[in-house]
């Protein structure tokens, strides 16, 4: 199917509009996107060359791209699909970075200091100059400057990256909590019920009151 060229851009263009966007948001990415089957592979390379990175600073790009589609946890999905941006990202960009491998390898540590700094489970958060160690361990990263990596640390930092997933797992558990504050109320609203039933007294407008405070909850 992919075999034309117009199929190929049809696809990565269809890709690219709301509904498809959506659906890659929600589905899991590896049915579609890092996996290493060639059809994959296909739409991988084809839905990141629908994109347009000219003049566009890295990490704009780079938030841009992520937010399009549920990222996989797999190391090597995740690989291939940095590799692909980055290979776009540079080649939109010739002038950006010294040498092509600095976007893949700067693109992959972002994701990993995303995990280190935003991630609740990991006590000890990377420090920017464990960051810029990270990074000057490549000798290609050693061309980049020390500011521009304390830049792109003191951004990720303040402002995480926004994960199709991550955002999806928030509103679940937002929803979760909700639902059991709800559940919550209403059990004790009906004890206050049951109580004002048994009391002495008129108690029959507090309980057509609770009543309605019972189904205001529901």
């Amino acid at each position: 199917l992919l075999d034309n060229d117009d199929v190929k851009y049809e696809t990565a263009g269809s890709l690219q509009n709301g509904k498809m966007t959506w659906m890659l948001a929600r589905i899991p990415s590896t049915t579609i996107l890092g996996d290493d089957s060639e059809i994959n592979l296909k739409v991988l390379y084809y839905y990141t060359e629908s994109f347009q990175f000219t003049s566009m600073p890295f990490l704009q790009a780079l938030r841009y791209y992520l937010s399009t589609f549920q990222i996989p946890g797999e190391g090597q999905k995740i690989e291939r699909i940095v590799e692909v941006f980055s290979n776009k990202y540079t080649s939109d960009n010739p002038n950006y970075f010294p040498e092509s491998e600095c976007a893949y390898y700067l693109a992959f540590s972002v994701l990993l200091l995303q995990t280190e700094l935003h991630n609740p489970n990991v006590k000890e958060k990377m420090t920017v100059e464990g960051f810029k160690g990270l990074l000057f361990s490549r000798e290609s990263m050693k061309k980049l400057s020390d500011d521009y990596i304390a830049e792109v640390y003191d951004e990720i930092s303040k402002n995480p990256l926004s994960l199709p997933e991550i955002e999806r797992q928030k509103e679940l558990m937002q929803t979760n909590k909700d639902a059991q504050l709800k559940l919550e109320s209403i059990r004790l609203l009906n004890e206050v019920k049951e109580k004002l039933k048994h009391g002495k007294g008129k108690n029959s407008m507090k309980i057509r009151r609770i009543e309605n405070m019972i189904e205001i909850c529901k």
